[in-house]
């Protein structure tokens, strides 16, 4: 009788024990996969990439980044235009090569003014 009992704990307890690895099993994979698929999204279909554009006499990086044709706040493609060209300032020469984001094929960030 009493082995009977001793029996049925420590399947209980081994049955608990497998239950809990198994969702944690589960918990694991089911983040390995999310985290995959997010980073295989925004590498296959980035909002835009960056075309070189050779400044002209009377550019300012605020036109540039008003003619890149994305409906983002201006102030946002100004600060990822100085951060990607790697600039200290907003100041800028005629001549020099500067890296504007432009929308992708698939990009919803088209502005609606320019369609």
């Amino acid at each position: 009788m009493i082995n009977r009992r001793l029996r049925k704990a420590r399947l209980r307890k081994q049955s608990m024990i497998l239950a809990r690895k198994t969702m944690t099993a589960l918990l694991c994979s089911s983040i390995v996969i999310i985290v995959f698929y997010t980073l295989l999204l925004n590498k296959n279909d980035p909002a835009f990439a960056f075309q070189p554009v050779v400044v002209e006499v009377g550019d300012t990086i605020w036109e540039l980044a008003q003619k890149s044709n994305l409906s983002l706040d201006t102030r946002t493609i100004v600060h990822n235009i100085i951060e990607y060209n790697y600039l200290s300032d907003s100041t800028i020469k005629p001549g020099q090569v500067l890296y504007i984001p432009v929308p992708t094929k698939n990009s919803t960030l088209v502005s609606s003014r320019y369609k």
